[in-house]
């Protein structure tokens, strides 16, 4: 194999787990915003209706 192979080989993985990265990060990000504000309105509740009673 020579040096140049070698590079390219280096290139596709570099780039292939580069891409599965970023599709992966982005689509953890509306995930992520739902839970933390799901949680929020939760917790929020919970205190209102423990202050309530």
């Amino acid at each position: 194999m020579s040096a140049a192979d070698l590079a390219r080989l280096q290139f596709a993985a570099t780039t292939g787990i580069h891409w599965l990265f970023v599709i992966l990060t982005v689509g953890l990000v509306p995930i992520v915003a739902i839970m933390h504000t799901w949680a929020t309105f939760t917790r929020d509740l919970a205190k209102a209706a423990v202050r309530s009673a």
